[in-house]
């Protein structure tokens, strides 16, 4: 099974990289090629795409199934849950099928998988048979891999191109599997991924969207929401069906998550009153506006944020908690598109009382060089560089920034110097277990060290 047309573009990518055409052969005529023996659903986008992959997996198993997930955070085989420590977004065909074939062994019956754009154009995912193809939203990511936002664009599209381009599948049982494609029709850059030729069933869309419904989709649709600091409440309509949606997840961008599940879900048959209740049990995503609450007078938000897009996301999500000042704990990845850190740090600027500028990731690049460029952004965005020593007399409002080399002080000082309704927003690092600092592997766990900061702090009060 190919999992493309053979145009001659795509003949072209497989001179450019035979050995990993061969690699992904290899690996699944090893194991079997497991992906003919499950439904297998691949979801991409530049933002969502974890938080949209559990709760994906929540929706299939609220009708019983027996789920598999590889996510950029972890690895579930039915109720067996293991993190994916390799770093990866999506993992290398090997270690792909492997996982793949021990879901066959584990009687799964749907693999949910986080596609990324590099495995797409690396030819990681060969072989594969996707049923369902979702895609989050489209905005501009790794430009130092792809170049160009078209080039980023074409390498998301080849995931919905191999669920088009294939027939339907033959289960065991003689049951034959049509093909789904969904896409945010919120996002005017993700509906030409619903190819008017291929046989696509759901779609999804907020009653404010400028964007039209495709023909012959059946969307799901959102038309009504509140967004509170703790919960969302949402009314939606689904395959002729008003539901009310409640989720412990803030943020009206978890909703728009949560609607890319029930489109899966009701694709596959699944009442979507069933598949509410059991997305209404999710109470929180590792490094995915993840609280941390020990009792503080502050609130700390975790998030992986790492786009421009993700950022103005994340922080409007932030102004319906009220703060009284917002600190960010804020940094960019070295050896990465340098041209969106500049627009990063602005929005940070433009949203944060108190920017906290530190090391992420740096890896080989010289900190010195991604600090200087992410300074113009927040200086664009009118945030003014301050003493340390000043912190205890920024007033809200002020936007100021202050740079802090070791992310671990730069946390330490943003706990010490918090008041009580203040939030602190640390981006980047996510669940992430490991800083690349230059040649060495740190351990990290951005949580764990909030919460030993924040203990200090209550045994001192």
């Amino acid at each position: 099974m190919l999992p493309y047309k053979l145009t001659t573009s795509n003949f072209v990518r497989v001179l450019r990289r035979p050995w990993k055409v061969f690699q992904a052969m290899i690996a699944n005529v090893a194991f079997g090629f497991p992906s003919r023996k499950l439904l297998i659903v691949g979801i991409t986008g530049t933002t969502g795409k974890t938080t949209s992959i559990h709760l994906t997996g929540k929706a299939l198993e609220s009708a019983g199934y027996t789920v598999g997930l590889i996510s950029s955070i972890k690895v579930q085989i039915g109720t067996k849950v293991e993190k994916n420590e390799s770093g990866l977004t999506s993992l290398g065909p090997w270690q792909l099928q492997k996982l793949l074939a021990r879901m066959v062994t584990a009687g799964c019956h749907y693999a949910v998988i986080e596609v990324s754009s590099h495995a797409l154009d690396q030819f990681r995912f060969w072989g594969v048979d996707f049923d369902v193809a979702a895609i989050t939203n489209l905005s501009r990511d790794h430009l130092d891999y792809h170049h160009t936002v078209e080039d980023y664009a074409a390498a998301k599209r080849r995931l919905f191109q191999a669920v088009a381009n294939r027939r339907e599948k033959r289960l065991k049982n003689g049951e034959y599997v049509p093909r789904v494609l969904i896409a945010s029709l919120d996002d005017p850059k993700t509906v030409g991924f619903l190819n008017e030729d291929a046989d696509f069933r759901y779609g999804m869309s907020l009653l404010d969207s400028r964007v039209p419904t495709p023909p012959r989709t059946e969307p799901v649709l959102l038309y009504a929401m509140r967004v509170l600091p703790d919960r969302t409440t949402a009314m939606i309509l689904a395959r002729g069906h008003n539901c009310l949606l409640y989720l412990k997840l803030a943020g009206a961008f978890n909703v728009r998550n949560a609607l890319l599940a029930i489109a899966v879900g009701v694709s596959q048959n699944i009442p979507v009153e069933r598949i509410s209740r059991e997305l209404y049990n999710v109470e929180s995503i590792p490094g995915r506006f993840e609280k941390v609450a020990l009792g503080q007078p502050f609130q700390v938000i975790i998030d992986y944020a790492v786009t421009e897009a993700a950022l103005e996301t994340l922080y409007s999500a932030i102004v319906t908690m009220r703060a009284r000042r917002v600190f960010a704990i804020f940094g960019a990845c070295g050896n990465r598109d340098r041209g969106k850190r500049a627009g990063m740090a602005e929005i940070v600027a433009k949203h944060a009382d108190v920017t906290f500028l530190t090391n992420e990731d740096p890896f080989s690049e010289d900190p010195e060089q991604i600090f200087s460029e992410l300074e113009k952004g927040l200086l664009e965005g009118g945030a003014v560089r301050v003493d340390v020593n000043k912190l205890n007399n920024i007033a809200p409002g002020q936007h100021v920034y202050v740079k802090i080399i070791d992310r671990r002080e730069a946390i330490t000082m943003a706990v010490k110097t918090a008041q009580v309704g203040d939030c602190i927003v640390a981006t980047g690092k996510g669940s992430e277990e490991v800083m690349h600092l230059g040649d060495k592997n740190i351990p990290w766990n951005e949580k764990k060290i909030f919460e030993e900061e924040i203990r200090k702090i209550l045994k001192s009060v």
